[in-house]
């Protein structure tokens, strides 16, 4: 009897927990490399496979990589529309502190420290948003 009570409440705090951290952003959940930004204004493209710029999106935080920066930033996805806000950096042995520089956001095509991206493309591998000034392509891996 005992044995059974003790499953009984670790199961039930076992689910409990999972529901917590739950994500519901489908496919948008992962790890995406930033391949190509292109200028709208002037019809430029960059082709940016090899800088190893990453988007890692899980639940609603947003973490930038690559250039030697780590920026983790708040965003909210509906159908057509990313928007991303409240840039912090730091690290894992530095601390947080809110990002005031919005340079540091540039190499990863972001122009505001709230920016708002129309999504053009979306699939479980591809994800194409656009900007006021920019069209970025991302893939999944």
């Amino acid at each position: 009897m005992k044995k059974l009570i003790y499953l009984m409440v670790g199961l039930a705090v076992l689910l409990t927990g999972c529901d917590r951290y739950s994500s519901d952003n489908g496919d948008l959940d992962g790890f995406w490399l930033l391949t190509q930004a292109d200028t709208l204004a002037t019809g430029g493209s960059a082709d940016l496979r090899t800088r190893q710029l990453t988007y890692s999106v899980y639940t609603d935080l947003l973490q930038l990589r690559g250039s030697g920066t780590e920026i983790l930033m708040r965003f909210r996805h509906t159908a057509d529309s990313l928007t991303v806000y409240e840039p912090y950096t730091g690290g894992w042995c530095q601390p947080d502190y809110v990002l005031e520089d919005v340079s540091l956001l540039y190499p990863y095509g972001v122009r505001r420290l709230r920016e708002g991206f129309r999504v053009e493309t979306f699939s479980g591998s591809r994800l194409v948003l656009r900007s006021p000034e920019l069209r970025l392509h991302l893939r999944k891996y």
